[in-house]
């Protein structure tokens, strides 16, 4: 037998392996019914059982709590401490590129390991304040600040935001997670971060 053969035969025996008798040939064993309950059937069921019985009223008015107090009171930025003597830095925040930079067109902008200063293309208008608003002299300064004709948002790394903006009467920010902190390596405040040509400019302020 050639190994062509040997070839064709296997695959034929699965042929016609799945393609089966045409004819029924009964059951091969013992049937059950589904029991398992139809998953949106299941949903609204219990749905309904919350609404009559008031737990899902009651769940909404946590959660709506929940988020307030969450807004009212935002997890502080750890690894800050108040600045002790007032001083400059510059700060350069470009960043390395991982992945290529393609725009809508495909068309590749930038290669990955490509070095890009944001400042090239965004410029950083007025400034921000970095600061504490539990502490009284910090969030005195920054309300103070605000009212200089100057550009500036206040963003806060602890305290509460919403008692702020009632006290001062003024829109304030807060650095979520300390996403920003980290970004520009702030480690004291108050900090204020202006832009100086194509470098930020990090000026930590002992009060």
């Amino acid at each position: 037998m050639s190994r062509r053969l040997n070839i064709l035969l296997p695959v034929c025996a699965l042929l016609v392996m799945g393609a089966g008798p045409t004819t029924p040939q009964g059951a091969l064993g013992p049937l059950y019914p589904i029991a398992e309950t139809n998953l949106l059937a299941h949903i609204k069921l219990n749905a309904a059982a919350a609404s009559e019985n008031g737990s899902w009223e009651r769940k909404k008015i946590e959660a709506q709590k929940a988020a307030a107090a969450w807004v009212d009171n935002p997890p502080q930025v750890d690894g800050l401490r108040n600045a002790t003597r007032s001083k400059v830095r510059m700060f350069d925040p470009s960043i390395k590129l991982q992945d290529p930079v393609i725009d809508a067109q495909g068309n590749v902008l930038h290669l990955p390991g490509t070095k890009v200063n944001p400042l090239q293309k965004v410029s950083l208008r007025g400034r921000l304040v970095f600061i504490d608003i539990r502490e009284p002299a910090q969030a005195a300064y920054a309300a103070r600040l605000l009212s200089e004709p100057i550009q500036t948002r206040v963003v806060a790394v602890a305290g509460s935001p919403s008692k702020f903006a009632k006290q001062y009467k003024k829109r304030i920010y807060f650095d979520q997670y300390g996403a920003l902190s980290r970004r520009f390596e702030i480690v004291e405040i108050p900090a204020i971060v202006t832009q100086s040509g194509m470098a930020l400019q990090i000026t930590t302020v002992a009060l």
